[in-house]
């Protein structure tokens, strides 16, 4: 399983609402205190809508609209400083955004708290408080509670903290994946493939790895080149082999790129 590849371990959540505009009424709203205003700008700023980015200023926005009791600007806050996006990295400081986001009620700050909990992000670790948040919000039918099935799926796949059980992963990446994440489509291709939690199945997790190549997913795409290329579970063809490694390369994947070179290569002695 030494091939098996999974997303950074923290894929915080984004509050962005791309449908905020920047006008000058706008800013006037802000700059004469309206919290959702100042929110606004602040969105705007990050994802240069109607201005050029500027992430300092968004930064600046986004402490104004917190402190003014926007809930959701503290994951603004908390994703800043976990990237170092117009400010210095700090995890410690994201984590505790994060917490008191939560606190106020943003679900995404919940969720992301959840996440820093689970990996120790940030300076404190329990697995047992993260898994309880998660397991909450995978009862939901939002977008957030398909992150957490898939996080739940991860989690319980790859036995983080002794919390390895293989009937638990099965279940949440089934769960997450009605939902198309390919991450969880992924994860179902691996455990069809290696026979982790179900009987090895070659054809379904070729069927699997397809919808998550389907997606630009670039795991997926290198395994279903691998079993293309050894003809498991899908006729043998080294040209659609080739076809899904150029994708993945495409995307950075260095196996793949790896792979895409060997072809070459062998193609270089005998044409």
């Amino acid at each position: 399983m030494s091939r098996f590849r999974l997303l950074p371990v923290l894929a915080l959540l984004i509050c962005l609402d791309v449908s905020a505009q920047f006008t000058p009424e706008l800013l006037n709203k802000a700059l004469t205190g309206d919290p959702q205003s100042q929110y606004d700008v602040a969105v705007c700023y990050s994802k240069g809508n109607g201005t050029n980015k500027n992430e300092k200023e968004a930064l600046k926005w986004f402490e104004l609209a917190a402190q003014n009791g926007i809930c959701e600007a503290y994951n603004g806050l908390g994703n800043s400083y976990s990237t170092g996006t117009g400010t210095k990295k700090n995890p410690a400081k994201a984590a505790e955004y994060f917490r008191v986001g939560a606190e106020a009620g943003s679900q995404k700050c919940l969720h992301n708290y959840a996440l820093c909990l689970l990996n120790g992000y940030g300076g404190g670790k329990d697995p047992d408080k993260a898994i309880k948040i998660l397991k909450e919000e995978a009862k939901g039918t939002d977008n957030i509670s398909t992150l957490a099935r898939r996080e739940l799926a991860m989690t319980y796949f790859q036995g983080d903290s002794g919390l390895k059980d293989y009937d638990l992963a099965l279940k949440y990446a089934y769960m997450a994946a009605e939902k198309e994440d390919p991450v969880a489509q992924y994860l179902l291709g691996m455990m069809y493939r290696y026979g982790k939690g179900v009987e090895a199945d070659d054809a379904k997790a070729a069927e699997y790895f397809r919808l998550a190549a389907d997606q630009s997913f670039s795991y997926a795409q290198y395994e279903l080149g691998n079993m293309y290329f050894l003809g498991q579970g899908v006729p043998q063809s080294p040209r659609l082999a080739r076809k899904y490694w150029r994708r993945a390369a495409n995307q950075g994947d260095k196996e793949a790129e790896k792979k895409v070179q060997n072809q070459n290569d062998i193609f270089k002695v005998y044409w």
